[in-house]
């Protein structure tokens, strides 16, 4: 059994790193979408990609 976990990153990314991460998630996404029934625990993942306000 797996226990709750959470990794936090802030990170500065310009448009090609940025190409880079959202290229890794729809690759992801497929992969756990392959819709193939498998043996084993289920995991919920969530990804959340939000610009930060900029400090004045």
């Amino acid at each position: 059994m797996r226990n709750t976990r959470a990794r936090f990153f802030m990170i500065r990314a310009n448009q090609q790193k940025l190409a880079r991460i959202n290229t890794l998630i729809d690759e992801l996404e497929a992969e756990l979408l392959d819709g193939k029934p498998e043996e084993g625990e289920e995991i919920m993942f969530t990804f959340l990609m939000s610009p930060q306000r900029k400090k004045v």
